[in-house]
This record gives C-alpha cells, sequence and structure tokens, in this order.
C-alpha cells in the first residue's frame, strides 16, 4: 500500500518541473560513473582525513576523530541522508554497513561537532553516499576475496574446509537490484560475509577459549554477517522521501576495551526509518525523521558464562525548518530520542532526551562569511550544550583563512556508555571475573578548541590546504584495564579503572597538498602532527597511542577513462600502549598447536610502520563490469595497528563487480 501510494505520489510531482529551488534535491542519473571512490577496506573510508585508525582482525576497527581518542565517542554514519550504526560496545563493524563497498560513490568526512541536513553529530562524521538509482531496473553483483601471507596456516581448523596457509578473508558476496521511473524508485540490497582470521596473535586467544573439540573435529574460528536492506522512496525537486528498513544478523567476535581480549557473540541490528524534506517554495521548507532501531548481542559459546545479556532500543523522532537563500541560511529544529538499555543488573533501563539545534550561515559580504552551530540537550536535570562558530573570508584570490571555536559537553550516556552501564548497575565485568572501579555518578566531559584554517589555490595545478588546532579538555573520561599474562589463555584483563575528571592540552597541525598534473595524473599528500603539551598523568599516557605523527600519499594515474590505477603510502610513528605493559616481553603460545608450530612474544609498543598499497581498477562491457585488483603492504614491512591485533604482511583483495 505505502509503495503504491509513493509511485502514485511520483507520477504526480513528476509533472511539477516549473520547480526550481536554489540547491535541488535531485541528481541526474544516467550511465554508472567511473569517477567513484575506491573502497576494498574500512580503512579506506577515513583515507583522505587525519584520523587514525586500529584493528584487531582486520574487520572491525575503532577510529581516532581527534578529539576524544579511540576510546571515546565514534562518529556518526550517514548513508544517503539516513543516519546508521554499525558499532557495537563502542566497536565499528564494516560488515554492518548497509552498502557495498563497491556501491559507494563519494565519501564526505568532518570533524568535531555539527550537523549535516538536520542530523546532529558528536565526534565527527563519515556521510556516505551510494551510487544513485538508475531509471529502468538495474542489478549488480559484486564479489570479494584476500589473502594475506604473513598468516602461517589455521591454529584451529577443519581439515576437510579450510586450506593451510590461506588466509580466508572473504569470500564476501553482494548483490542488489533497483527500480526506477520518473521519481519513483525502490532498491534492495544483500550482504554476506565470510572470514576465517588465522593471524597467529588472534588465533592464540580465539582457540583457548574455545576450548577442547568434539568428536575430533576443531571448531573453526569463522564469522559470519548477513544483512538486507530495502528501500523505497520519492526524489523530486521538491519532495524526497524515504522509507527503508535494514536487518542484520552476525556470528563474530568482539573486541573492546575492557577484556583485553575477543568475545565470541551473536549480534543481531533492526533499523527501520522514515524520512523527507519537503519545500514550500523555492528556498524554504521543513526536514523530518522517524526511526527505529533495535541492538542485540549475547554469546554464542557460553564455556565461561560470559553472556553479554544486552539489548538496545532507540526511537527517535527529529523536525526542523529550514531555509536555503544565496546570502543567508539556517536549520533550525528538535530531536526526540527514548533510548531503552536492557542488561543484567542494569537499573535505570529507559532514558529520554530532547535536542535543540540550529545551524547558520551568513554571507556578510562577497569575500566574508560568518557560521555558528549551536544544540542544547535535555536530559533529567541536565543541559550540556554544544556551541561553534567560524569566520571566513577570501584574504585575496585563491587564498582563503577561517577562524573557528567550539565548546562541547557531552553526557556520559554519550562519551563513554560502557562506564555508564557499568555504573548502573550492569554486571558484565563480574561475569568475566574483573574488578570495577567506576564512580557511581560520572561526570560529563567538556572541551574547547580554536582553530585556524588556510585554504590556497596557487593554480588549478596546486592547492594546499594548512590547519592549526589547540584542544583543550577540562574534563575528558579515561577508560583503563590492565591486560595480564597467563599462560593457558594467553592474555586475560585485571580490574577494570575510569580515570574522571582528567585534563590536559593538545595540538594539532596538518598539511595536505593536491596537485592536479593533468586530468590524467593527480597527487596528494598529507602530513598530520598531534601532541599533547599537558595534562594528568592518565592523560597523557591514554594519548601515547595515538601516533604523533601519521602521512598519507595518493597518486591516481588514468592511462584511459575506464583504468585507474591507484598508489597509496601510509606512514605512522610508533605508539605506547600501557594497558598492555604487563604483556611486554612474554611468551605467546597454544597448547594445542596445529601444523605450523610458531611462538610469539608480546609487546605493548606498536612500532613505525610502512604500509604501501598498489591498486588498480578496469571497467568493461561499457561500464558493466568492473575489476579491482590490490596487492597491499608491498615491503612486508609486518604492518600492525594494535599490541594484540593482526600483524599484515604482503597481500591482495580481488573485487569482480557486475552491473546490469
Amino acid at each position: 500500500m505505502m509503495i503504491t501510494l509513493l509511485f502514485l505520489m511520483g507520477l504526480f510531482l513528476q509533472s511539477e518541473s516549473e520547480v526550481s529551488l536554489t540547491k535541488p534535491v535531485v541528481e541526474e542519473t544516467g550511465q554508472d560513473s567511473i569517477k567513484t571512490e575506491i573502497v576494498l577496506r574500512s580503512e579506506d573510508l577515513i583515507w583522505k582525513s587525519d584520523w587514525s585508525f586500529f584493528s584487531i582482525d582486520r574487520m572491525s576497527y575503532k577510529v581516532n576523530s581527534g578529539y576524544y581518542g579511540y576510546y571515546g565517542p565514534q562518529p556518526t554514519y550517514i548513508l544517503d541522508g539516513i543516519p546508521f550504526d554499525p558499532t557495537f560496545f563502542g566497536m565499528n563493524f564494516s560488515q554492518l554497513l548497509p552498502v557495498s563497498f563497491g556501491q559507494i560513490q563519494k565519501v564526505d568526512m568532518s570533524d568535531g561537532i555539527g550537523m549535516y541536513s538536520g542530523i546532529n553529530y558528536s565526534s565527527g562524521l563519515i556521510n556516505l553516499k551510494s551510487v544513485p538509482v538508475q531509471n529502468g531496473l538495474s542489478v549488480f553483483v559484486s564479489g570479494q576475496y584476500g589473502h594475506n601471507s604473513d598468516e602461517p596456516g589455521p591454529w584451529v581448523f577443519d581439515e576437510q574446509q579450510v586450506t593451510p596457509n590461506v588466509e580466508r578473508f572473504g569470500p564476501w558476496v553482494d548483490a542488489g537490484a533497483s527500480l526506477k521511473f520518473g521519481n519513483w524508485y525502490a532498491k534492495g540490497v544483500l550482504r554476506t560475509h565470510r572470514n576465517l582470521n588465522i593471524n597467529p596473535h588472534v588465533q592464540t586467544r580465539i582457540k583457548n577459549l574455545i576450548g577442547f573439540p568434539l568428536e575430533g573435529r576443531w571448531p573453526d574460528a569463522e564469522a559470519t554477517t548477513h544483512l538486507g536492506l530495502v528501500e523505497t522512496g520519492i526524489q523530486s525537486n521538491r519532495v524526497d522521501l524515504k522509507i527503508h528498513g535494514i536487518r542484520s544478523e552476525s556470528e563474530e567476535f568482539l573486541y573492546f576495551q575492557p577484556l583485553a581480549r575477543e568475545v565470541p557473540t551473536d549480534f543481531t541490528t533492526e533499523q527501520y526509518s522514515a524520512s523527507g524534506s519537503f519545500f514550500l517554495n523555492n528556498s524554504f521548507g521543513i526536514r523530518s525523521m522517524a526511526q527505529y532501531k533495535d541492538k542485540a548481542t549475547e554469546y554464542r559459546r557460553n564455556q565461561f558464562n560470559q553472556d553479554f545479556d544486552w539489548k538496545q532500543t532507540t526511537t527517535t523522532g527529529r523536525i526542523s525548518v529550514f531555509l536555503n537563500r544565496k546570502i543567508f541560511r539556517f536549520d533550525i529544529g528538535s530531536e526526540y530520542q527514548k533510548v531503552e538499555t536492557k542488561a543484567s543488573g542494569l537499573t535505570e533501563e529507559d532514558q529520554q532526551f530532547v535536542d535543540l539545534f540550529v545551524d547558520q550561515l551568513t554571507n556578510v559580504t562577497s569575500r566574508l562569511r560568518f557560521g555558528s552551530y549551536s544544540a542544547i540537550t535535555f536530559h533529567d536535570d541536565q543541559k550540556p550544550i554544544r556551541a561553534r562558530g567560524f569566520l571566513e573570508f577570501d584574504l585575496i584570490k585563491g587564498w582563503t583563512t577561517s577562524f573557528e571555536g567550539s565548546y562541547s559537553e557531552l553526557l556520559p550516556e554519550v562519551s563513554n556508555p560502557i562506564s555508564e552501564w557499568i555504573s548502573g548497575g550492569y554486571d558484565i565485568m563480574s561475569r568475566l571475573d574483573s574488578y570495577v572501579f567506576v564512580t557511581d555518578d560520572i561526570s560529563n566531559t567538556r572541551l574547547y578548541s580554536l582553530s585556524n584554517r588556510h585554504e590556497l589555490q596557487f593554480s588549478n595545478l596546486v592547492g594546499v590546504h594548512l590547519k592549526a588546532e589547540y584542544l583543550n579538555h577540562l574534563n575528558v573520561h579515561v577508560p583503563f584495564q590492565d591486560a595480564r599474562y597467563y599462560i593457558q589463555l594467553s592474555t586475560l584483563p585485571t580490574a577494570y579503572f575510569l580515570f574522571d575528571n582528567q585534563s590536559g592540552q593538545r595540538l594539532k597541525l596538518s598539511m595536505d597538498t593536491e596537485l592536479n598534473w593533468s586530468d590524467s595524473f593527480r597527487q596528494t599528500f598529507g602530513i598530520h602532527y598531534s601532541h599533547t603539551l599537558d595534562g594528568d598523568v592518565a592523560y597523557k599516557s591514554y594519548w601515547k597511542t595515538i601516533p604523533e605523527y601519521l602521512l598519507r600519499h595518493s597518486t591516481i594515474l588514468n592511462p584511459s577513462p575506464d583504468l585507474e590505477i591507484r598508489l597509496n603510502i601510509q606512514y605512522q610513528t610508533k605508539t605506547v600502549w600501557d594497558e598492555f605493559r604487563r604483556l611486554d616481553g612474554k611468551l605467546n603460545r597454544t597448547f594445542h598447536p596445529q601444523f605450523p608450530y610458531r611462538l610469539f612474544t608480546f609487546s605493548n609498543e606498536v612500532p613505525a610502520g610502512i604500509n604501501i598499497d598498489l591498486v588498480l581498477s578496469k571497467w568493461f562491457w561499457q561500464q558493466r563490469i568492473r575489476t579491482v585488483f590490490m596487492l597491499s603492504n608491498l615491503f612486508n614491512q609486518k604492518y600492525r595497528t594494535h599490541p594484540i591485533g593482526s600483524e599484515e604482511g604482503f597481500g591482495y583483495m580481488l573485487r569482480l563487480e557486475l552491473r546490469i
């Protein structure tokens, strides 16, 4: 019934071609563009930023978006204007992105606090735009497979299903279909991922969690994910209306900071959204969204009685009015959110939040612009605020500079929800035989920042972006838990601490250069520096996990319109993880070794590393078939991002896409 109604509305709106907006919402669709982002791995999503990244298993990951570190709030994700949440206990899962990597046309990013189309974000934004729906019927299928040469063969394997010395980094199979007539469209996506992580650092801990096999069969360490999305909507110059649903089921290994090890889990997610933008005239309109999200997890191999017993339901309603004129634009509105968290021992299950927000941009003159964002949250008797303002002006042609200041106060439910649940009685740590030192009343985080940016365009050839930012954490949370060495289980967590009321100052400097030598040859260089100026002992220790220098370079060559060759180089300085200092120098081994047998030594330092990837992308059959081939870690430098995570050697990733 709903699809029929949307179809009839689309036929009606199609005749209103005389409507012309300052900022149209309709994208012209035709043949697929070959100028799409090449995303093969989750770290490719943040390649263009100064954000750092670590992964335990090459699939799940955590991001430092600059303000709160790896253990702070993670970025907000948006797909085609609708927010979604791929995280469990603060860990991001690329398998839960409701879009195939090959269907991502563009990745836009914002740091700090702000708002995008009425959607607020508190710790950066990753905005994904998928390939536009084509007229008529379209179908796509893509498969991806990878191998890493550093893998010595599975320590836990079924010899009838797994070939030794092969990293089962796949297969990943994604498929979808879409239908579009005039302004109405409908589409569906199915994703199925399979990954057997046989890196010895990870396998040792997984093996000892699983225990002894039954009937001589070694249980595997495979992770599988199945995800489906359906969406329908209308897009015209006056209306942009979308209704979609997402559901996923995963058998995964969850790593989150208070464990120092992986825990085999079952994930389920459901999300249903309805969003609309309605233009009442050429520049004035209303945005609204209603969303329901349900997330749950449980222990799937309950050998140690470590059941998470956790479920969260979030209901959101948002509405705003916006004006978009040449001189002035604003977006003002409100959001209501009800969050129900059910977990063993948790006393307060229901929480309600009301946000009021306003975002505006004023073109004072043709060379001077002023913008601001402010929001206030009402929760119980608290009213934390967030504010951001900037002044931008063109000094001369080709030189734009801006000065920006921001203040952000975040509730612990946003900045450190795990500790907030534990403080409220959630007994997950006692199930893990770990002591807890968390205050009953966790304070809000408070941070202000000052920054200066310069954008210089010397010519069509050279562009340079400079940024200096000063961060003053008036109060920030530092979660901390020592990992200890226990030979039977490799690693074990000890008592969990939350260092509240930590303060300190940090400095961030960055320079990004773009060189457009020709339409077929371009390069980018990024140098990013971050340094702790002063702070409490726990504060200083926390930021040692972030590389002080992060260098990224890309060379992109298009010898022909349907061929792209890309060379990516990343270098980062060493990081030190005090949580793992008791493991430093200890022997890592398993009591049930399979061929081949190896021993390892733990270290709480991740050495400086360089990673070089070569990517080739080629279209065939009038842009209906694309192959993407990546050779990763060309120097085989044993690249790592985390003390007990996977160690990367030379490898490859291959993806084949079919679009009709």
